[in-house]
């Protein structure tokens, strides 16, 4: 004769899913308490356990949004902050020192020396360039340099890299009528097409954008394509 052996179940269950099945067996329980009269714990101290689990859980999860805010909060305050430096107090910093190297010290700047010879790059004088073009099966990814430094550096007034990306036949001159495509990162970019796109022309523009004012300043001499496959 086989023995009759009762399992609660619930030790592989997730959270809500124990929580869910913990509710209902302490519920069961007080709806029909005749089955077992005297169980002990009770259901009614039982639930009130539960009770203070959904107030450490709700507690919990509260926590995890003042967290998430805060780190915002704090990123938001970091950018600012970092913008006071770079873009107010050292240039502040520079003329009221006067080129006393060590003042500059004292107040925890860096110092950078340059060579009056050679011009600085900048915004102004410097362009993006779309050095190369990787084309395959529905991907068109884009190398980007600094058509004077030959590297990926940002020019000094850049805040950003932008690539702007248009489909059709006729080469576009003005972004504005072009889809923004996203900021670069590293000097590398890619996009995915749909099929329909399949045959169709992509042209590419990348901008530098200012820090200043953030507006476009610099853009590739003129847009780039490639067929997409």
């Amino acid at each position: 004769m086989s023995k009759l052996i009762v399992t609660a179940n619930v030790s592989d269950l997730s959270e809500p899913d124990w929580l869910e099945n913990a509710k209902a067996k302490v519920q069961a329980m007080i709806d029909n308490d005749t089955i077992v009269p005297s169980i002990n714990p009770t259901a009614l101290a039982v639930k009130g356990r539960l009770t203070l689990m959904d107030a450490e859980i709700l507690k919990r999860d509260n926590l995890g949004d003042q967290i998430k805010q805060c780190t915002i909060n704090i990123q938001s305050y970091r950018s600012e902050i970092t913008g006071n430096f770079t873009n107010s107090w050292a240039n502040q910093i520079q003329v009221a020192v006067n080129g006393d190297e060590g003042k500059v010290k004292l107040l925890h700047f860096g110092v950078k020396h340059s060579d009056d010879t050679t011009p600085e790059v900048t915004i102004e004088n410097s362009l993006p360039s779309i050095l190369k073009v990787n084309n395959s099966h529905l991907e068109i990814g884009l190398e980007i340099i600094n058509d004077t430094t030959k590297n990926n550096a940002l020019p000094f007034g850049a805040k950003d890299l932008i690539v702007f990306l248009s489909i059709g036949n006729t080469e576009p001159t003005d972004i504005k009528t072009m889809q923004y495509l996203g900021v670069v990162k590293k000097g590398k970019i890619s996009h995915n097409f749909a099929k329909e796109d399949i045959g169709k022309t992509a042209w590419f523009i990348a901008v530098y954008d200012s820090k200043e004012t953030g507006k476009p300043v610099a853009k590739t001499s003129k847009a780039v394509s490639a067929t997409i496959i």
